[in-house]
């Protein structure tokens, strides 16, 4: 058969897409559950209320191809849950055939119509379902690797497409919208479809769309199928499209090998060999492949762990001119199988270069094509390339690899061109190699810093940092509870100056470590930052491999000199002579016999510093490639001195209030040592030395911590003085509170809220801004405190807040601010939190209130009725939740406010004794603080009634009459003018609730979650309500509306003790401002989903 010679064009363009239908899986596996007709006849045997003859009838409308009739079927009766268990039991157990495989050597996207995820997990890529929308989006523009779902996939079933409804909601699905806008990136839209695959409805109509969105250019569609089918599929299509039908055989094993035929030819095949030869070349790799997945010890300490089993795929990008057929950013083996064939790999250190290299080893040797090898550029430039391998490997295998690099069989990987001791002439034996090696490819690694360029036809790589789902893979490699690396990983990037412990696999990669030796992380950044540089700096207890650095203490001593003394230079190269200036006195020469050897060897066993230029240079210079590092040892120096002259013992001056806002201009001069310069250096540059000092901060902590703040404060620079609180760690609540100027105390709420609101305009920098938000919620326990400061880093994150950044992007600063906004909830009193939702569960007080159709608000006759609660109407809750059963107490709120026990009323009665009176004095917006710390939320007011009425229809759910209210709530007639405790009401008649609950009459109002509605006109027909949401849907619109009006009234339900029986009803309802508090006000929770029993 001859094909288009187009067609193999066509699949090396990025704009294919290599479409698998279910015939070919269906034929690979035998396993009729990977046709559509297969897995719909599987989903009936799952509905076992069907009789066998009805069962059957479904069979027939199946058989006579009504599949989506069938598939209306299964979406009405099975419920989200069942659903995905039958589809995890069907798709999960399936072994991927081997076979699949050779679709990788086609180098194209593929899109799959079937929802099993075989040729994802064949492939080790993602499966990615047309409803995620980014992810799409990245595929379909070379920015991603993946498999794409076009007819979702099992592990999300609201993605696939079984029924008619499932097809019809194409046309206005926003996800499928924005895959054709994804589309339209291309000028050319190509499919290669296998059978039936672009013959069910679903996909005519996205060609159809795809024929009007590319009207004018060229779309073509590759069908390849069976001979026997060649005229069927032709008739299918109009003259007007685009098809070329091409046939691949009479049987279906002939379309593998027509496959691997349609691969490009990019590596050459290894011929064949002699026994003997194949024997050498198979202990030869073996040899590469334990050499390659040789893990430093300091990444493994139990000694256990292989390359292989830490490794998360770096991705790389071309950097430069770039040829536009390449894609934007990869994993770097999408570049070797271009036609290019000389790359270099341009990283920063810890970056993962060599890691790269050694891990494209083991796949080249796994895909069984070229044979790699990977020797240091260092060997090559000192004995030569065949010498070097023979060295390294042996002569036998030296020479094989000479003859396979003479067939085009090889591809060499030459990892450290930075370490050359001759740059020069490493650059030029390199480029030699690559020209006699042709046509095998070739790939070189560097540092950026000391990379000038390679001559010939090399082209640039980039290593680009991890981003955040590597980040939680390379963690999870180490740590294997989730939500701990979760909390780790959102801890590294809310500083920007902490994102290269994320970012760098080296960094991280220590982080991981002490993840995995189960103590944790440091709490303090600084104590974090020195635990790292320790294992850098001395990794022999963990890896007695390793190079070891003559005296530890001393090169860490010196490092912290040169960084203090040098850190204001406005340059990030220090010239050696400063270097030795700074260093004099010091017995890091005589150690280490000078302080260029000393550097070299920390670049060689660390990699903290860098040392420019060739030994012996008349002008190396050092360089510091993690600025957080340089800053840490100039803290850390700083520390020492300070320490050493007793500078923290002096009487430090009164930190005045609003010293964060001062423009005053004093010198502090009767210090000793450096804290004068550097406190003078900083009133032009304040974001020179901020860092410096808020690390400091963190190493000395408490009283001292305090000390050093009030001593930068006395010098007036306001500007350094905000800076600092915003970064420092281990200040005490009153030093932030005086310096910002708020005042404290739970009354006070609202001027520290409005303070906090004027911030951005006060002090401009938002970075600052950020950081000094930051560091107030993590001093406080108001609620309001935390719902305000939560709120105004939702606002940056949005961009709601002007301002200007000193260092870095205000994206990064909104990306900052967007983490620090959840974490601020989070972080809070973990213990107390834990500790309470256990104590709620323990004894049973969350209720269930069942999902069902029920009728809130009164109806026009009820004694004592307001218009505003009607119309009465239905309200379907359409799943069941969980209600508190007693209004939140002083004690459990306490756990999450301790400083609120201060707003306890002797008015009922003596203080200590209401522990279990329900909490008062708690504004809307702290109360929603407290739900969402402890994982619920407030009700909504239809939620609210449901509960309290369960299921009655009378003014009270005990009766219609007042006395029936007096046995079983707290109101005025009979409360004594306070509070009681929770769950102790009057009678016993009060504890007789049907679903369990107290305190729904009386006792304190209670909060609700929406906003305030003066009626209830235009819910006449009814309401649905989904606790999940929580959102109701009245007349198809969303209830409450988002964004939230922060100000507007909310609505109070139940009545209180200082109330009449009318206020009390059931249907009564009320507004307050969000903002109020009293002694009347409370509040309790609910769940949003009731636990499966």
């Amino acid at each position: 058969m001859n094909l288009p010679s187009d067609l193999a064009d066509t699949l090396r363009s990025p704009d294919a897409v290599l479409l698998v239908g279910p015939s070919l899986l269906h034929h690979l596996t035998g396993d009729a559950r990977l046709t559509p007709a297969g897995l719909l006849n599987a989903g009936l045997d799952q509905l076992d209320h069907l009789d066998p003859e009805e069962r059957d009838d479904w069979r027939r409308m199946l058989a006579r191809g009504r599949l989506t009739a069938v598939g209306d079927l299964l979406r009405d009766q099975l419920v989200p849950g069942e659903m995905k268990r039958w589809l995890r039991e069907t798709f999960e157990p399936l072994t991927p055939p081997a076979a699949l495989s050779a679709l990788a050597q086609l180098d194209v996207l593929i899109a799959t119509v079937t929802p099993d995820g075989l040729l994802a997990r064949a492939l080790g890529l993602p499966a990615v379902p047309w409803t995620k929308t980014s992810e799409v989006e990245r595929l379909l523009r070379g920015q991603a690797r993946g498999v794409l779902h076009l007819h979702g996939h099992w592990s999300e079933p609201d993605s696939l497409l079984l029924g008619r409804a499932d097809l019809a909601r194409l046309h206005h699905d926003p996800a499928a919208d924005a895959l054709l806008k994804a589309l339209r990136t291309t000028h050319t839209f190509v499919l290669v479809g296998f059978d039936d695959a672009l013959s069910d409805g679903a996909l005519r109509r996205l060609l159809a769309w795809s024929g009007q969105l590319f009207a004018g250019s060229e779309t073509r569609h590759y069908r390849l199928v069976r001979a026997d089918r060649v005229e069927a599929l032709r008739a299918e299509h109009s003259e007007g499209q685009r098809f070329v039908v091409l046939p691949y055989g009479e049987r279906e094993e002939e379309l593998l090998p027509l496959l691997q035929r349609l691969a490009p030819v990019r590596d050459p095949v290894l011929i064949d060999s002699s026994a003997d030869e194949a024997a050498l070349l198979a202990r030869y790799a073996e040899a590469l492949r334990a050499e390659a997945e040789q893990l430093s010890r300091v990444f493994c300490p139990d000694g256990r762990r292989e390359l292989s089993e830490v490794y998360v795929r770096l991705r790389v990008r071309p950097t430069g001119a770039v040829d536009q057929r390449l894609p934007p950013e990869a994993p770097l083996r999408d570049y070797l199988r271009r036609e290019h064939r000389l790359w270099v790999v341009l990283g920063g250190p810890g970056s993962g270069k060599t890691t790269l290299l050694r891990q494209r080893a083991r796949e080249l040797l796994d895909e069984g094509g070229p044979v790699p090898l990977l020797l240091k550029v260092s060997e090559v430039c000192d004995a030569g390339l065949w010498r070097a391998a023979a060295a390294r490997y042996g002569p036998d295998v030296a020479a094989l690899l000479e003859r396979r690099a003479a067939q085009g069989a090889l591809v060499l990987l030459l990892d450290g061109l930075d370490e050359a001791l001759d740059l020069p002439r490493a650059r030029l034996q390199v480029t030699r190699i690559a020209a006699t090696l042709s046509p095998c490819r070739v790939v070189v690694s560097s540092r950026v810093a000391d990379y000038d360029y390679l001559p010939g036809d090399f082209r640039d790589l980039e290593l680009l940092p991890l981003d955040p789902d590597r980040q939680a893979e390379l963690l999870s490699r180490y740590c294997t509870d989730p939500g701990l690396v979760d909390r780790v990983l959102r801890r590294l990037r809310s500083r920007h100056r902490m994102r290269d412990l994320a970012e760098t696999p080296l960094l991280l990669s220590l982080v991981g470590v002490l993840l995995g030796q189960g103590a944790g992380i440091p709490e303090k950044r600084a104590d974090l930052y020195a635990t790292a540089i320790g294992l850098m700096l001395d990794p022999h207890p963990l890896d007695s491999d390793r190079p070891r650095l003559t005296d530890v203490a001393l090169a860490r001593r010196a490092l912290g000199a040169v960084s203090l003394a040098l850190h204001d230079c406005k340059r990030d190269a220090y010239p050696l002579n400063a270097v030795r200036k700074a260093l004099q006195g010091s017995a890091a020469g005589r150690v280490f016999g000078g302080v260029e050897a000393m550097l070299r060897d920390i670049q060689r066993v660390s990699g903290l510093v860098e040392v420019h230029g060739e030994p012996g240079s008349a002008r190396p210079s050092l360089v510091f490639p993690h600025r957080t590092f340089r800053e840490f040892f100039a803290a850390e120096a700083l520390v020492a001195q300070m320490d050493a002259l007793e500078v923290l013992e002096r009487e430090a001056p009164t930190l005045e209030a609003k010293a964060a806002f001062s423009t005053a201009s004093r010198v502090v001069s009767e210090l000793p040592g450096d804290l004068p310069r550097i406190l003078q250096g900083s009133r032009e540059r304040p974001e020179a030395w901020s860092e410096v000092l808020a690390l400091a901060c963190g190493l000395l902590d408490g009283e001292h911590a305090d000390r050093l703040v009030a001593w930068v404060a006395a010098e007036g620079h306001g500007a350094l003085v905000a800076r600092v609180v915003a970064e420092g760690e281990g200040l005490s609540p009153e030093t932030v509170r005086t310096a910002l100027g708020l005042e404290g105390g739970w009354y006070n709420w609202e001027t520290r809220r409005d303070l906090l609101l004027e911030l951005p305009e006060t002090i401009g920098d938002l970075d600052v801004v950020v950081g000094l938000i930051d560091t107030f919620a993590q001093g406080t326990t108001d609620g309001n405190d935390l719902f305000w400061a939560r709120e105004l880093l939702r606002r940056v994150a949005r961009g709601e807040v002007a301002g200007t950044v000193a260092e870095g992007t205000v994206a990064d600063v909104r990306e900052r601010a967007g983490a620090l906004a959840e974490e601020v909830l989070w972080r809070h009193r973990p213990r107390e939190q834990k500790a309470l939702q256990r104590e709620l569960e323990e004894r049973g007080l969350w209720k269930t209130i069942p999902a069902g159709e029920y009728v809130v608000g009164s109806p026009v006759d009820e004694e004592g009725r307001y218009d505003d609660e009607g119309p009465q109407h239905p309200v379907t809750l359409t799943r069941s939740l969980r209600m508190l059963a007693v209004p939140v107490t002083w004690a459990m709120y306490e756990r999450f406010d301790p400083g609120h026990r201060e707003a306890r009323s002797s008015l009922n009665g003596p203080p200590a004794d209401q522990t279990h009176h329900p909490v008062n004095y708690v504004t809307w917006y702290a109360a929603v603080a407290f739900a969402e710390w402890l994982g619920a939320r407030l009700p909504l007011e239809a939620e609210w009634e449901i509960a309290c009425r369960a299921e009655t229809s009378t003014r009270y759910w005990s009766g219609d009459t007042e006395a029936d209210l007096a046995t079983v709530g707290w109101y005025d007639e009979n409360s004594g003018n306070r509070t009681h405790p929770v769950a102790t009401p009057p009678t016993k008649r009060g504890a007789e609730h049907p679903w369990g609950l107290f305190d729904m009459h009386g006792n304190v109002w209670e909060w609700c979650l929406d906003p305030w509605v003066r009626h209830y006109r235009g819910r006449e027909t009814g309401v649905t309500l989904d606790p999940n949401v929580p959102r109701m849907t009245v007349q198809g619109q969303d209830w409450p509306e988002e964004p939230a009006d922060l100000a507007a009234l909310r609505v109070v339900r139940g009545g209180c003790w200082v109330n009449t029986a009318r206020l009390a009803r059931s249907a009564f309802r009320s507004g307050r401002v969000p903002g109020g508090r009293s002694g009347f006000l409370g509040f309790r929770l609910v769940l949003s989903v009731a636990p499966e029993p």
